[in-house]
């Protein structure tokens, strides 16, 4: 499983995504880029490190609407947004899948340089 991270850059955030298999990272990257809420390419720190780079207000777009997908493929049906029951069992998921999500430092922004991003324990610009 592919172990997603947060961290806060001002009005951005950087959303990692931890894995040993390549490919699942570039699927968790394929789908913030097919769901439209990243155009931004992605970026390597390590063979098992990557992020990406978007607004609070897209991740939190790409969190439900992924997880209207997840329910979507639970009831083999399309989600109805005025079926209580739906709606409850889409915040679930959005609730558990949010408190998977690790938050911590993995790269520094410095605003003295342009707005460059760095990484945190190489500290050298990416």
């Amino acid at each position: 499983m592919t172990t997603i991270l947060l961290q806060p850059l001002g009005s951005l955030l950087a959303v990692a995504f931890q894995n040993d298999n390549k490919n699942e990272i570039f699927y968790q990257y394929w789908s913030f880029l097919n769901l439209g809420y990243t155009t931004g390419s992605l970026t390597w720190i390590r063979d098992d490190f990557a992020y990406i780079l978007l607004t609070k207000e897209k991740f939190n777009c790409w969190l439900k609407k992924s997880s209207i997908r997840i329910f979507e493929n639970e009831i083999d049906d399309e989600f109805d947004k005025k079926n209580e029951n739906h709606c409850r069992r889409v915040n679930q998921i959005i609730g558990k899948r949010f408190l998977n999500i690790r938050h911590e430092h993995f790269v520094y922004w410095s605003s003295g340089s342009g707005g460059t991003i760095y990484n945190w324990n190489e500290q050298k610009a990416l």
